[in-house]
């Protein structure tokens, strides 16, 4: 279970409350959390075919992996992904200059 633990832009994720909401994409529901904050360690053993269920939205089936640049776009999502899924887990990968996308459909 994923319980969201608020929503907003990037200074929401940089509360450090769990994750949550990411408001500014809005082609899909978006969920991210840093890595330091347990978003890693939350995020990162999810495999394609794993169920996910995110508070007060639903459940979800992982579809998609991938990993974009720190600071991606949706277009980097869509081109590592191959489309845009219904909702996207995403943190960042330790140590590196990339980001963990996970992509959920319904």
């Amino acid at each position: 279970m994923v319980y969201l633990a608020g929503a907003g832009g990037q200074e929401a994720v940089d509360l450090c409350i769990g994750p949550v909401h990411f408001t500014p994409v809005t082609e899909y529901f978006s969920v991210a959390e840093h890595d330091s904050c347990g978003g890693w360690e939350r995020f990162s053993d999810l495999q394609t075919g794993d169920h996910v269920t995110i508070s007060g939205l639903g459940s979800y089936t992982v579809s998609d992996r991938g990993t974009v640049p720190k600071g991606g776009t949706t277009n980097d999502v869509l081109a590592v992904l191959g489309r845009f899924p219904a909702v996207a887990l995403q943190t960042c990968i330790p140590g590196t200059n990339r980001m963990l996308v996970i992509g959920l459909s319904a």
